[in-house]
């Protein structure tokens, strides 16, 4: 039984979360120091036959997005002015803008960085929806790997109890992964939070929750949480220290949503913006111009663009300049994402967003992203992004609340294994949005003519 178990939990805990940003650094440079290097998800075996990317460029505009009304949106593609019928009155909003509501601001608070994924829409798309335990799991012959397959993509945090969903999780906090649909987390270990919407035995949460000794707390708004220990403080005689150490220090549960915290400031303002007290990352124009060009993206990782100059930084001058050569230098943007969205039966779009105070920065950095991408050698495997994992890239620029947006779209092979290669490519900063050489030519203007791609 052990044995069973250490597989279920291996093979479910393959999703990893966002690490120390050291070790990154180290697996890319211990990727660039490999020419015929490799990756165990993504082996560098006989690539798909080559296929042209397409060059396609759309310009889309976006009015204020003030749910529940989605407002309406103009294309642009080559001239042409397409218009999208405007949304309902009542339509609900997407769920990555929904959930940014649960986060408070200042998004320099999280440095910039959450991660979101809708879990339960990928468990509609590959029908496991009735998948709410180990247990279901395992009943089903093949399941596990399938599974796995599907929600790899998912970039979820330590707080759902992922990595333990063979049983310990459930039983330490009355609740785990398979319960969750979607959630939101922003920051990073410890200032962090998780925010997590599904189907939850509030009455399992509060047991579980009593015979580890939290007790009762309340917010100075009112709301109710159950606290054990001090902030981010771990009890080695507690077998839960051994799975969450103090993470799960501050906890509130109904039958609908989980939120989950170290700290008690941070479980605060967790319930402070459910309350809708103080202002919240759906009202940043940032944040909502991301989410308006990203729409119902499946799951999304953001950070502060300065994490791709980190991840050049202990770069040789020489290996920086190789690996640049013949780029433009881009202006500078306000935060950085990748994401993917999937349509079912392993379609799925990976997408790579820049979002700019400058709605003209936005579409003047806009071909030369794409080409970038279009050209781009992974860092891990040394493979042509195109074709080896994607068919084909397409750009567009989006413009929101003052906003500029930059968003490329790969297409990605009909492979079940790819279903994490955008965010193994997010971990491991393995992007073309490097550091440039003192050499590479200043974003001082319009990207030259000669330079844009067709």
């Amino acid at each position: 039984m052990q044995q069973e178990n250490r597989k279920a939990r291996n093979a479910i805990g393959r999703r990893a979360v966002i690490g120390a940003a050291g070790s990154l650094l180290a697996a890319l440079l211990a990727a660039c120091g490999k020419p015929n290097g490799g990756d165990t998800l993504f082996p560098a075996a006989a690539a798909p036959p080559a296929t042209t990317g397409s060059t396609a460029r759309v310009s889309t505009v976006v009015g204020t997005l003030s749910p529940p009304t989605v407002p309406p949106v103009v294309v642009s593609s080559g001239g042409t002015v397409i218009a999208v019928p405007t949304a309902q009155r009542g339509t609900p909003p997407p769920d990555f803008l929904r959930m940014l509501a649960y986060v408070p601001e200042p998004a320099s608070r999280w440095n910039n960085a959450l991660t979101f994924a809708n879990l339960g829409a990928v468990r509609r798309l590959y029908n496991f929806e009735a998948i709410r335990n180990v247990t279901d799991l395992r009943a089903q012959t093949g399941a596990m790997r399938d599974y796995t397959d599907a929600t790899a993509g998912c970039a979820l945090s330590d707080f759902t109890g992922q990595v333990y969903a063979n049983g310990q999780w459930r039983t330490a906090f009355g609740f785990d992964v398979f319960q969750v649909d979607r959630e939101i987390s922003p920051g990073m270990p410890p200032l962090s939070f998780s925010r997590m919407e599904g189907v939850f035995d509030s009455d399992a949460v509060a047991v579980a929750l009593q015979a580890g000794g939290y007790l009762p707390a309340t917010t100075p708004n009112g709301a109710p949480y159950d606290s054990v220990r001090g902030d981010n403080e771990a009890n080695l005689a507690d077998p839960r220290t051994g799975i969450a150490l103090g993470r799960m220090n501050r906890i509130t549960a109904s039958q609908e949503r989980i939120a989950v915290a170290p700290a008690t400031v941070l479980i605060e303002s967790a319930l402070d913006a459910e309350q809708r007290k103080g202002t919240s990352l759906d009202a940043n124009p940032t944040f909502r111009a991301l989410a308006a060009a990203l729409g119902n993206v499946t799951s999304v990782a953001t950070a502060a663009p300065d994490v791709f100059v980190a991840a050049t930084a202990v770069l040789t001058p020489d290996v920086v300049e190789r690996l640049t050569r013949g780029y433009i230098a881009l202006r500078p943007a306000e935060l950085v994402a990748m994401g993917y969205t999937d349509a079912g039966n392993f379609g799925r779009t990976m997408h790579i967003a820049l979002v700019y105070a400058n709605p003209a920065d936005a579409a003047a950095d806009e071909p030369e992203v794409l080409r970038r991408y279009q050209s781009f050698r992974s860092l891990r495997t040394q493979q042509l992004f195109i074709p080896t994992y994607a068919t084909g890239a397409t750009s567009r620029t989006v413009t929101s609340g003052g906003k500029g947006v930059v968003v490329v779209d790969l297409a990605l092979q009909r492979q079940a294994v790819l279903g994490r290669f955008w965010f193994d490519t997010w971990l491991t900063r393995d992007a073309p949005l490097f550091r440039l050489p003192a050499s590479a030519t200043p974003a001082t203007g319009p990207v030259p003519a000669s330079t844009r791609t067709p």
